[in-house]
């Protein structure tokens, strides 16, 4: 594949543009409260997002049919839109994954202990807390089957 690197940037953006995604922002000011909340639904008394994702040193714990990708790892590579996105249907992007529909429609979320159940602010706390999270070069990592 030939390379282009003069124009490597505008072909990026413009696939970026075609697939409906906006330009990132760099303007995220991590909000400590949020980030609290945010691990309170991510936690067991949330969504228990930790029973298949390790997040950040803390392993996952009861990872049934597969290991998620680390939390923290994915706050630092994902889009906030996407992030979103996914959260609300993840079906919607890879029909066969494991990972649970946190939401009723498009405004509802399952839990509504939080935020009175708006989907939106409890993404975005969750969004908070990933950013919080350290050390997943420290996670274990999860056992293979021989």
């Amino acid at each position: 594949m030939p390379a282009f690197p003069s124009r490597s940037q505008f072909l990026a953006k413009g696939i970026a543009y075609r697939a409906g995604m906006a330009p990132p922002k760099n303007d995220f000011k991590l909000d400590p409260q949020l980030a609290k909340t945010g691990a309170e639904i991510a936690g067991l008394s949330g969504y228990a997002c930790s029973a298949c994702h390790a997040a950040g040193e803390t392993p996952a714990l009861q990872a049934f049919e597969g290991q998620g990708p680390n939390l923290k790892l994915s706050g630092e590579r994902l889009r906030p839109d996407y992030f979103h996105t996914w959260m609300y249907w993840p079906q919607r992007f890879s029909p066969t994954t494991i990972m649970p529909k946190y939401t009723v429609d498009k405004k509802r979320a399952l839990n509504e202990t939080f935020f009175e159940g708006d989907a939106d602010a409890q993404f975005n706390a969750v969004w908070h807390w990933l950013h919080t999270l350290q050390g997943a070069d420290k996670a274990p990592l999860p056992d293979k089957e021989e």
